[in-house]
Formats: structure tokens, sequence, C-alpha cells
């Protein structure tokens, strides 16, 4: 609508004069390799606080870093972003990754996949697909001792970024979501029946022929 594209030509807008503001620095040249420095840093921090289980302070901090690297516009090439998006998206699919630093990195992924709708990058659905239905289903999931408002930010954020992920899931998927939502789909208990419908809302293909595999069926 005419909001949308207003919104998107402010922003558009807003980003041009930031970089022609960065230009003029007078340390302007130094800029890019300390942006590279930066992203090279808060990536393989990421990769590392994974792999030795530092959940706690390194993937917070190497998160932190790089939504700042995006909120500073820096230009990423398709190859960065590419391996960036999945560098994030394991990150956010680690099963011990608590749920407050399970939100930063979903709001880190949604960013960039917002620039990335492009890309042709694969990912896994049925790791979000168990957190999700963890987070709403205690009985799904390990215990946890998060606040009220902790768990309400990870259960959004994680939604928020299906959405953003969906375009980039396999093809041919769309039998197995339907297959993993069929016990949830219960008339008798409308609390799970509500979650199934909505987590087929989030993960099902919608447009083009990956919709057609699926919707003349669901809606006989």
């Amino acid at each position: 609508n005419d909001r949308d594209v207003s919104s998107a030509m402010h922003r558009a807008s807003r980003h041009s004069e930031e970089a022609a503001l960065n230009r003029a620095l007078p340390y302007a040249a130094s800029l890019p390799a300390e942006a590279a420095a930066s992203l090279d840093a808060a990536a393989s921090g990421l990769r590392t606080a994974l792999a030795i289980g530092d959940f706690q302070r390194g993937a917070p901090h190497a998160l932190r870093q790089l939504a700042l690297h995006l909120q500073r516009k820096h230009d990423l090439a398709d190859q960065e972003r590419r391996a960036l998006i999945l560098d994030v998206h394991a990150a956010v699919c680690h099963a011990d990754l608590p749920a407050s630093t399970r939100a930063e990195a979903c709001v880190v992924l949604s960013g960039l996949l917002r620039r990335g709708k492009h890309l042709n990058v694969s990912l896994g659905w049925r790791p979000l697909w168990r957190l999700l239905l963890a987070a709403h289903l205690p009985e799904h999931g390990p215990v946890s001792y998060e606040s009220r408002s902790v768990a309400a930010s990870h259960r959004v954020e994680l939604a928020r970024c299906v959405a953003r992920c969906r375009s980039h899931f396999a093809a041919g998927e769309a039998q197995a979501m339907l297959d993993a939502a069929a016990p949830l789909l219960c008339p008798h208990d409308a609390s799970r029946f509500f979650l199934g419908a909505c987590l087929l809302a989030l993960f099902l293909p919608s447009h083009g022929d990956a919709a057609a595999c699926w919707l003349p069926a669901v809606l006989r």
C-alpha cells in the first residue's frame, strides 16, 4: 500500500544520507577496513561460542556486535550475507541457547534476511518447528526458568524469524509440515488446534508452485 511504499522510500533516503555523511567524515577512508575487521571478529566469535558452548557471554556478545554492524548500515556482499545467515540460523536452532539470547539471534537473522531475499540459501525448518512447539507446549521442551517477559519475547521474535525464513525453506516440504501439524489439529483441544493452525500459517509456503502443492487439498 501507499504507506509501505512511503516508509520504504523514507528508509532508503535516510540510508543514502547516512552513507553520504559517513563518506564526509575525516576518517572515512578507514571505515571499510574497520567494518570488515569488526564483522569478522563477530562472526568468528559466534562460531567459536557455539562450538565451545559459551552461551552466557560469548554468544550474546557476538550477536550484539552483529546487530550493531547491521544498524550501522555497512554494505554486505552477498557471499558475506549468506555465510552470516547460515551462522546465525545455526545459533537460533541450537538447543542449548538461552531464550533471551535466542531472541537476540532471531532479531539478527531477521535483519539479515530482510535484505537477502534474492539469495539462494536453504534453511532447515524442523529445528525452528521444534523450538516453537517447545515454547508454546512446555512438555515438548526442557524445564526453563526464564521470566514471563523473556519467554514472551522469545516466542514473538522466534515467530517473526520463522516468517522471514519461510521463503528459504527447501522446496517440497509442505507435506512434511502438514504431517508434523496433524497431531495438533484435534477439534477437542482448542488451544492445540489453534497452535497447529498458527504453525502451518507461519511455515507453509503461500505463493506460487510451492503453495499449489498443498493449498487445494486443504481447501477441500
